[in-house]
């Protein structure tokens, strides 16, 4: 049942201490509805808008069947990628901006575009800002970094997952599911061989959800794109055979010569187009992965535990940079929407460092 859903859903894609911020009602708006559905409902996440062809924004808008040499072409899945990341990032930073307006009443117009030139016209309405970008993030910290946590930062965490997190999750990840549908269905296809070899089947070898063991998962994909590798290449044509030194006359000689050359040309062409082949296909599984690993680190959001994602973080710190990627490098949805928040702090700490110098800091 879980591959034939698959299926029918594949290839698509003045400066005074400041307040502390009432926080927002944590109560659906409706009593009807969920909190998730109104949410969803009241931010009105915007369809995928970008500048790709009618057949490409078909695939990613509304899910469609793809021919197979489409998928074939080697921009085809990153063209794909490049599109559903850019709307993704932007759907997060607009989202995130309306829910700090309509939710904290925050003021996106405080802070001047050229704010090292030109003073903000409020100094009061940054700190506000400010006031209200901490309060989110130190109610998104894990219970054990915050030691106990207030009902009022409880309410606001909760807040804050019900009504922001939880609904842009579900709406990005949907279109990444459309996505990975059409790389598993093309992978599967061209490691057939394989993976029924190996005794896989598709949502074993190109899972949708994270593997319970992951290590073992990361093996038999390994084991099945090596073997698909062997395969491809010894599908490769022969070299063609030298020329005799002897020819018997320079028109001979003239033709053999043009024939050797045409052979090995087209040769060197398909052996290329062979290891192209299998580089995409090796490409496509590792994004796979990737995506795979976005879902497992979600888990360590919102937990009341320290986060595995900011443990590893540390450990790398401390070790130094070893020119390694790992799992850090990996960055959830939920790691996004926490990175603007982020981003606007700074920002904020820049404009009320810059410009409050010579007056005594009072919320730094």
């Amino acid at each position: 049942d879980n591959e034939m859903e698959a299926v029918d859903s594949a290839l698509a894609f003045g400066i005074s201490s400041p307040t502390t911020p009432t926080p927002p009602h944590s109560t659906p708006r409706s009593t009807t509805t969920t909190t998730t559905t109104t949410t969803a409902s009241h931010f009105r996440f915007k369809p995928l808008q970008h500048n790709a062809s009618n057949s490409t924004r078909s695939d990613l808008d509304h899910g469609s069947w793809v021919p197979y040499w489409r998928l074939r072409e080697p921009d085809y899945f990153n063209s794909l990628k490049s599109h559903l990341t850019a709307w993704w990032l932007r759907l997060i930073e607009e989202t995130v901006e309306l829910y700090l307006r309509q939710e904290w009443k925050y003021d996106f117009d405080a802070v001047p575009y050229d704010y090292i030139d030109h003073p903000p016209t409020s100094m009061a309405a940054i700190y506000s800002n400010l006031q209200i970008v901490r309060t989110l993030l130190l109610a998104t910290m894990p219970s054990r970094a915050q030691n106990n946590r207030s009902k009022e930062s409880t309410a606001v965490r909760t807040q804050f997952r019900d009504r922001l997190v939880v609904p842009l999750k579900e709406a990005i990840y949907r279109k990444i599911d459309e996505y990975t549908n059409s790389i598993r269905l093309f992978v599967w296809y061209q490691c057939l061989p394989e993976a029924t070899a190996r005794g896989l089947s598709l949502t074993q070898l190109l899972p949708l959800t994270p593997p319970d063991d992951n290590d073992a998962h990361a093996a038999a994909m390994a084991w099945v794109l090596d073997k698909y590798a062997e395969r491809r290449r010894r599908s490769a044509p022969p070299s063609p055979p030298a020329l005799t030194t002897t020819p018997t006359t320079t028109l001979t000689t003239t033709t053999a010569t043009t024939a050797t050359t045409t052979t090995t040309a087209t040769t060197t062409l398909e052996a290329k187009e062979i290891n192209d082949e299998i580089e995409q296909v090796k490409s496509l599984a590792d994004d796979v992965r990737y995506i795979l690993d976005m879902k497992r680190l979600e888990g360590d959001f919102f937990t009341e535990h320290e986060s595995q994602q900011q443990q590893q973080q540390q450990e790398q710190q401390q070790q130094g940079n070893s020119g390694k990627k790992g799992v850090s490098d990996i960055v959830p949805i939920t790691g996004l929407i926490l990175g603007r928040l982020h981003r606007l702090e700074n920002e904020l700490k820049t404009v009320i460092d810059h410009w409050s110098r010579h007056t005594q800091p009072r919320f730094l």
